[in-house]
């Protein structure tokens, strides 16, 4: 464990990163957010420094997890049904169990995911904006960093849990109304998700890109050339890539053969070992690139409860461990957070700065595409590897 009985603290690796290479470098940090340490600045490693250094080896120095996609944990349900002061304390102790704070009080921070089938908004501004406020009241220290919806724009024919009648059309007038609703609520709208073959979906995601709002292409049933048009539209981010998606075949590529394909689209992956077969997620990989593809829970709110049956999106649903699955057998939602992307990647031989890139840098350079893939001032830091 880093040291906490001192506000600020400088450590040493050979394996700081920066922009997506491991320097070795002396990194100075200061302890905030009850505690948490975040980058100050950093140092070559023979810069003179009125400071003790505490030397780390070769152990890797990166951005915090960021989870971009993210519905509850626990038993507890992004807000407004919840408070994220009760999701942050569930997830600390999550991770202390993991050991992940063994080495730095390392942060599980998220996007809270919207709307939520357990409560069907009938207005999805007045539902923003209550989950705005109840973000932006518990202040700067939440590990949330903002909001990002994902079940309305979205085509009925590959809902998966979601239910259509919250639906709408893609619509401009809707994007803008939101978008400025969170902004006045104090918290920001990050991330909508969009079917780009829907009437308007064209011009909703480059408004959204004119609002600095990423758009990701989510429960869509689109061919290569909708896919394509979107991506030139300015959509940036695949949904959970390969699922609610309509299939790839080899003379109808459709809309994950167009993501894979462009490297202007980063494409989620969920790393639970269920909802894509370890196979598919090294395919990706290998398409993608280093930075190119991100580590998702795409948790429900009973990831880390007990496996059984539970309530969600108006339906029973079994909880086996690690998935959700509805009466029929299909996939209904994750029932695990990101240390299983942990483990499954481990398993198919992905490095370790590859596996904590996709964790932590990817999903902070999705939100702000002109930032390094590596830490910059003000992250959150993540010292991973044995002591």
């Amino acid at each position: 464990m880093l040291p906490t009985d001192t506000s600020n603290l400088h450590v040493r690796s050979s394996r700081v990163v920066l922009d997506g290479v491991p320097t070795d470098a002396v990194v100075e940090l200061v302890l905030v957010d009850g505690p948490m340490h975040r980058i100050v600045d950093v140092h070559p490693p023979d810069a003179p420094l009125d400071a003790d250094v505490t030397d780390l080896g070769d152990r890797l120095v990166v951005p915090a997890p960021l989870d971009l996609h993210f519905h509850g944990a626990f038993g507890l349900v992004v807000p407004p049904q919840d408070g994220p002061a009760e999701i942050d304390g569930a997830l600390r102790a999550f991770v202390d169990d993991l050991g992940w704070a063994d080495t730095t009080s390392t942060p599980y921070e998220w996007i809270a995911t919207l709307p939520i089938p357990l409560r069907p908004p009938a207005d999805p501004v007045e539902h923003l904006v209550e989950a705005a406020h109840a973000i932006s009241a518990r202040g700067p220290h939440t590990w949330c960093h903002g909001l990002r919806i994902e079940g309305l724009f979205l085509n009925p024919a590959r809902a998966g849990v979601w239910p259509p009648e919250t639906f709408h059309t893609p619509d401009v007038e809707l994007l803008e109304e939101l978008h400025a609703a969170a902004r006045e609520a104090g918290t920001p709208l990050l991330i909508v998700d969009v079917a780009p073959e829907l009437p308007g979906a064209l011009d909703l995601i480059a408004r959204a890109s004119e609002l600095g709002v990423v758009t990701s292409l989510a429960h869509t049933d689109a061919t290569w050339e909708q896919a394509c048009a979107a991506i030139d539209a300015g959509a940036t981010l695949a949904t959970h890539a390969w699922n609610a998606m309509r299939p790839v075949a080899h003379r109808d590529p459709g809309v994950v053969a167009a993501v894979l394909a462009d490297s202007r689209v980063t494409c989620e992956l969920i790393c639970d070992g269920v909802h894509l077969h370890p196979g598919t997620i090294a395919m990706t990989i290998a398409a993608c690139g280093r930075g190119g593809w991100v580590a998702i829970s795409d948790a429900s709110p009973f990831a880390g409860l007990e496996p059984g049956s539970y309530e969600w999106a108006g339906t029973t649903v079994t909880h086996d461990g690690v998935a959700l699955r509805d009466p029929h057998g299909n996939l209904a939602g994750s029932a695990s957070l990101l240390d299983a992307a942990v483990d499954v990647l481990a398993k198919l031989g992905t490095s370790d700065l590859d596996m904590a890139l996709a964790l932590g840098a990817v999903p902070r350079r999705v939100l702000e595409p002109s930032r390094p893939l590596g830490l910059v001032t003000g992250d959150p830091v993540w010292v991973v590897g044995p002591a």
